[in-house]
């Protein structure tokens, strides 16, 4: 229930948010502050959904405000509506933990409001890139009616009638789900900013401020060339006292980083970011750098030094991260993952996989690595116990995580387990799981049950269970009637041809090679061997082989993996993919001769690949032969003979 004390300002705190169609998350965020504002102010600046529907049973009052492309109009709008002591500030696609929300009430009634201060606090903004979580200070609380207001059109900025702002911390952290792809891609949110700073931009008001929030938004939808430019504009004789230097610093960074331009990338981190060389984003920056370089052991020193940093510095008080704590954890931590994978070295890779889900418990895709990985040599019941300590709550949704990850595996001991967990908590687990857990039962009578049910076809994976089942019983009636989809209608063509005895061989095309390659793996996952086999005799594609054998090799299954790679040895028709694993295996035993010859060979067909210059380098001992590669690599990338040699030097 919402507070409520009568009186203009005898109120204390008051929510106020400026909104459109936020049907789909506006009750989570109003949901999370109920219990500790006194009053909700809504600006809706033309929802054409159910948000004002929704608003309305948390508050009265909603107001209409026509949108003229300037967020500070709009929030300016709702502070002016407020009648409490204080202001705080949320968008809908954010919420707040009830607890921290509920101790911020007796911090702010000790408060004096006569002085003009805002309080800043951390927003955690989910990307949705490999479930990766970016963390920025931003001023969100501050005394109602003291000349405090929001300027500029986008990333409007709270500032005061008597000059600068003083801001203090305070630690509410605000959880913000605005930026994943979907709902990008939902709400078009980057076409909306981008058509704000354009106006800006013929204004002629853009400052450097915004070169780097533009820069933001580029960055965001991937545009990375035009997020370099901007952000130069806002770096160039920026002040590195300003809160945004090191942010616009660490983006211009990444940008270059995901063009392939690390000469200017590493020229940055040793120019400017180094300054900061105590913090953990200085050292997991130029590991990146390094990695993507081929220096895959300087890259594991810097990583570690990153984590080591972090971990003293948790002991402090004093923060010890740049712009998020990330730099100190995950991504290290992911770094180190890919570092032992290469190495083959299950023991490290499940440790810092489990570091990486103690942080992001709801990543996934390193969930599925994990159990993968133990699933080769673990039991059940150990694994069983490791993700009690991982996912301590056991809530609904990390169920259906371990359920879903259970599945993808297709391990029947995993998957029992925990269907039945939430089967006895009285969770549904939804259509899709029904089928899989009976495609991986056998359990034909169980399947039709649940196939009456199986939804709408919008992509292959809706209706892998039935292409699966067909297989599985050899019966053309589980597949899809429902043909519109043309990848569901060319594996619907291949499948029933192939049931009904045919033999003739086909020559698929690269994107039919990539839905076999979906469909042979799931075949391979759920052990249905036989069929596995028919398939492969009907498919001529050395690029398909190519695909599964790198596949098993990636999730360790090397027996299957060189199997596959012995034939297309003999057949001349391995890929510079699979010569470099095969480099890596034979490094990993100790082998460094023959290791070397196939890195050559992955060398004659991919010349211009540094990480393969890089790891021969480190390998051979014949200073001639690696002298002769890197000036035969240097034809291909000039652009880093100063970077190289610099490395090499360090």
């Amino acid at each position: 229930m919402i507070w409520h004390q009568e009186g203009y300002m005898d109120k204390l705190l008051s929510l106020c948010m400026i909104v459109k169609n936020e049907e789909r998350v506006l009750s989570r965020c109003l949901d999370s502050v109920r219990d500790f504002v006194d009053e909700i102010i809504i600006i809706d600046t033309g929802s054409t959904d159910r948000t004002k529907e929704i608003a309305a049973q948390y508050t009265n009052h909603i107001f209409d405000f026509e949108w003229v492309k300037d967020f500070a109009a709009a929030r300016n709008e709702a502070i002016r509506r407020a009648t409490s002591k204080w202001i705080l500030v949320l968008d809908a696609d954010e919420y707040i933990e009830r607890s921290d929300g509920v101790a911020l009430r007796p911090f702010l009634s000790s408060l004096n409001t006569r002085k003009k201060f805002a309080l800043s606090v951390p927003v955690l903004s989910l990307t949705g890139e490999s479930g990766n979580v970016l963390e920025a200070e931003v001023a969100r609380i501050f005394p109602a009616n003291k000349g405090i207001y929001f300027h500029r059109p986008i990333h409007e900025q709270l500032t005061c009638d008597s000059g600068k702002l003083p801001l203090y911390k305070y630690d509410l952290r605000i959880y913000h789900s605005g930026y994943t792809p979907e709902v990008l891609q939902e709400k078009n949110k980057s076409k909306r900013n981008l058509e704000i700073f354009e106006k800006l931009k013929e204004s002629g008001k853009m400052k450097q401020y915004d070169y780097y929030t533009l820069g933001n938004e580029y960055k965001v939808i991937k545009e990375y060339q035009k997020a370099i430019e901007c952000y130069e504009k806002a770096f160039s004789n920026l002040n590195p006292e300003l809160s945004y230097y090191k942010r616009c610093l660490i983006g211009l960074i990444d940008c270059y980083i995901a063009l392939n331009m690390l000469q200017e990338a590493y020229n940055h981190i040793e120019k400017h970011l180094s300054r900061w060389s105590r913090y953990p984003e200085y050292h997991t920056i130029k590991a990146l750098v390094l990695n993507e370089l081929g220096f895959y052991d300087k890259g594991r020193i810097e990583s570690e030094k990153a984590i080591r940093i972090a971990e003293n510095g948790s002991n402090g008080d004093e923060e010890y991260w740049l712009i998020s704590p990330d730099y100190g954890g995950v991504f290290p931590y992911q770094n180190l993952v890919e570092y032992y994978y290469r190495k083959q070295d299950i023991h490290q890779s499940v440790f810092y996989l489990s570091k990486i889900l103690n942080e992001r418990p709801n990543h996934f895709y390193t969930l599925y690595r994990l159990v993968t990985l133990l699933s080769q040599s673990e039991s059940t019941q150990s694994i069983v116990s490791l993700m009690n300590k991982l996912y301590p709550k056991q809530t609904n949704q990390d169920l259906f995580l371990l359920l879903c990850a259970s599945l993808k595996l297709a391990d029947h001991g995993l998957s029992e387990h925990y269907l039945s967990a939430m089967v006895s908590a009285g969770h549904d687990i939804g259509t899709h799981s029904h089928l899989r857990y009976a495609i991986l039962k056998r359990d034909r009578s169980l399947f039709d049950q649940y196939r009456v049910n199986s939804p709408d076809i919008v992509h292959v994976d809706h209706v892998m269970p039935e292409l699966l089942a067909a297989l599985l019983w050899n019966d053309t009636e589980y597949l899809p009637a429902n043909t519109e989809v043309q990848a569901v209608q060319f594996l619907h063509s291949f499948i029933n041809t192939s049931i009904q005895g045919d033999k003739s061989i086909i020559t698929p095309s690269a994107a039919q090679e990539i839905l076999l390659y979906d469909l042979l793996v799931e075949l391979y996952r759920y052990q249905i061997y036989e069929v596995y086999d028919i398939l492969m005799k009907r498919i001529s594609s050395a690029n398909l082989i190519n695909m599964l054998a790198n596949y098993y090799y990636d999730h360790h299954h090397l027996e299957l993996a060189t199997d596959y790679y012995s034939i297309l040895l003999q057949e001349g028709k391995l890929n510079a993919q699979g010569y470099e694993n095969l480099a890596h295996f034979h490094f990993n035993q100790g082998e460094a001769e023959e290791g070397i010859g196939f890195l050559q060979a992955a060398i004659e067909l991919e010349s211009g690949k540094v990480q393969y210059y890089s790891t021969l380098s480190a390998k051979c001992t014949d200073e001639g032969t690696t002298e002769t590669y890197w000036k035969q690599g240097f034809e291909y990338f000039p652009q880093y003979r100063q970077l190289i040699s610099r490395i090499t030097s360090e």
